[in-house]
């Protein structure tokens, strides 16, 4: 790789040599060369910024989960949360090592929910506040590090396209640990777009969706970011920097659709958004929520930003579990939750 920009130069003096080119134009032409693989290099280091946790900048240094952990109750809930917690491991598809936290719940509970968590936060702490209703009603959880966070292994952050395969088998697990278990999907930001992404693999055992402040897919979020963070276009910076990203991730960018995956889902689906959310654009609730199928509600925290809304709305969690209560009792969902006007 270090070496192309060296070889491009080469050839093209070969060529302009071999043409007769002057050396005004060879000279505009090694310009023009120099600039491209500028333009490369520094796509490279874009991706390596957003995905490798081994890089020296990396984007989930800069990341603040002021609120999360400066909640009055932080320490409280997450101590709830870690009671009587075991840790589970499994085998990715791809041989990364990865663990879970296992909370168990009622003796008689066959009600579970696996809690995903946003980009480069910790688990299970970091869903703390998420797990408290489930506590409260007894549900088994699992709290999985997602690969290249926590104990997990990997070097690159997928962004919830190889980690829906991962999702899948910690349903496995719990299958063959529970054969009546009947599971929620519940993530936020990376992981809401993760929970969409599994769930469209439509695997066996899954009741319900809870999908919070989820993107529409990688390179549209990567896009929004480039705008926001550093005003730049999608052409031409982010379509190498998608090369590289796609190399790591095991995949092209053009092929991992949240809302692909979001139009295949059959089980009922809570999208929630917050109103002032600038990190994942709001506009991608309306997206993956048409994109939906299946049975499915909308919630709107209007005074909410970036993965707020359980904080801003003291009714979250009711919310979450009302949603729940009618999947089970096979009541409709579309009406449940009026949408509050949206000031952007």
């Amino acid at each position: 790789m270090k070496q192309i920009p060296l070889i491009i130069l080469t050839l093209s003096i070969v060529i302009c040599a071999g043409f007769g080119i002057s050396g005004h134009w060879l000279g505009l032409l090694t310009i023009v060369i120099i600039a491209v693989a500028g333009v490369a290099v520094f796509s490279r280091v874009l991706a390596r910024f957003a995905l490798d946790r081994k890089a020296k900048l990396n984007l989930v240094n800069y990341f603040d989960y002021e609120t999360e952990h400066s909640w009055p109750d932080f320490r409280a809930a997450a101590a709830r949360l870690n009671a009587g917690r075991k840790t589970w491991t499994m085998t990715a598809n791809d041989g990364l090592h990865l663990e879970a936290g296992y909370r168990p719940g009622r003796p008689d509970s066959h009600d579970w929910v696996i809690l995903c968590h946003g980009y480069g936060d910790d688990a299970p702490d970091g869903m703390a506040k998420y797990a408290q209703p489930y506590i409260e009603a007894g549900w088994n959880i699992l709290t999985p590090a997602a690969r290249a966070h926590g104990k997990s292994e990997g070097r690159y952050i997928g962004m919830g396209w190889p980690e829906r395969f991962d999702i899948c088998g910690w349903m496995e697990k719990i299958r063959e640990f529970d054969p009546e278990a009947s599971i929620v999907l519940h993530g936020v930001s990376m992981g809401g777009a993760t929970v969409l992404n599994a769930a469209g693999e439509r695997p066996q055992g899954l009741r319900a969706v809870v999908a919070d402040c989820a993107f529409t897919g990688i390179r549209e979020e990567f896009a929004a970011q480039a705008r926001a963070l550093f005003g730049l276009p999608s052409f031409p910076v982010l379509d190498i920097a998608s090369v590289f990203a796609g190399k790591w991730i095991g995949t092209s960018l053009k092929v991992t659709s949240t809302t692909g995956q979001t139009a295949k889902i059959q089980v009922p689906v809570l999208f929630v958004h917050g109103a002032k959310d600038a990190f994942v654009p709001f506009e991608m609730l309306d997206q993956n929520f048409s994109a939906c199928r299946a049975p499915k509600a909308k919630l709107v925290i209007s005074d909410a930003a970036h993965a707020n809304s359980v904080f801003k709305d003291p009714g979250y969690g009711e919310k979450v579990m009302q949603f729940l209560g009618r999947v089970q009792c096979g009541e409709d969902v579309t009406s449940m939750f009026e949408e509050e006007p949206v000031q952007q």
